[in-house]
C-alpha cells in the first residue's frame, strides 16, 4: 500500500501496510473479507481486492490535501471503487479529485459522518457524485449518531449495517462493540 500521510502529496510505497488507527482495516473486512475460508466473517464482496491508500494518521486525522492525492492514486492505479470513511467540511481539492474519479467509471463512497443530527452529511458524502452510507441500527433506524440529511444523489439512502447496539463482527482481533 501506500500512504499520503505527511508527504506532501508523494505517495509513500510500502507505508501504507499498516493500519495504525484501525479504522480503515475494520471498513476494509466488511468489505472484502475472505469467504469460506473458516476465518472471521465473510465481506460483502468477498472476491475483491483491496488497494490500500492510508490518507488518514493514527489518530484519524489529515489533511484535504492528502485524501485529493489519496483519490486521484487510487483512480491511476486501477481503484473500481473508493471508500472514504471519512468527512468533513467542503474541500475544493477532494470535490476536484472525486470529479477526476467520475467520469475514469470509478464509484467513490463515503461515510455521511457521526455528528446525530439532521442536515449535517459532511464531505465528501455531500458531493453529487459519491454514494453516501450512514448507520443504522439492528432495528434499522438510523443510529443516532449518524448524520442525517437531504442528498442530491438517488443513492444516499443506503445505509451500512454496523450497529452499535448488538454484537458488531469484524476484521479488528478482539474488538467487540
Amino acid at each position: 500500500g501506500v500512504s499520503f500521510v505527511g508527504t506532501g502529496g508523494t505517495a509513500q510505497t510500502g507505508a501504507g501496510d499498516t493500519d495504525p488507527n484501525g479504522h480503515g482495516t475494520h471498513v476494509a473486512g466488511i468489505a472484502a473479507a475472505g469467504a469460506q475460508d473458516g476465518v472471521g466473517i465473510a465481506g460483502v464482496a468477498p472476491f475483491s481486492r483491496i488497494l490500500p491508500v492510508r490518507v488518514l494518521d493514527s489518530t484519524g486525522a489529515g489533511s484535504s490535501s492528502a485524501v485529493a492525492a489519496g483519490i486521484t492514486w487510487a483512480v491511476d492505479n486501477g481503484a473500481e471503487v473508493i471508500n472514504l470513511s471519512l468527512g468533513g467540511s467542503y474541500s475544493g481539492a477532494i470535490a476536484t479529485a472525486v470529479d477526476y474519479a467520475d467520469p475514469r467509471g470509478v464509484v467513490v463512497v463515503a461515510a455521511t459522518g457521526n455528528t446525530g443530527t439532521a442536515n449535517s452529511v459532511m464531505y465528501p458524502a455531500a458531493l453529487a457524485t459519491v454514494i453516501a452510507v450512514a448507520s443504522h441500527d439492528s432495528s434499522g433506524s438510523l443510529s443516532p449518531f449518524s448524520s442525517r440529511g437531504r442528498m442530491s444523489t438517488p443513492l444516499a439512502a443506503i445505509r451500512s449495517r454496523a450497529s452499535f447496539s448488538i454484537r458488531l463482527w469484524t476484521c479488528l482481533p478482539a474488538i467487540t462493540w
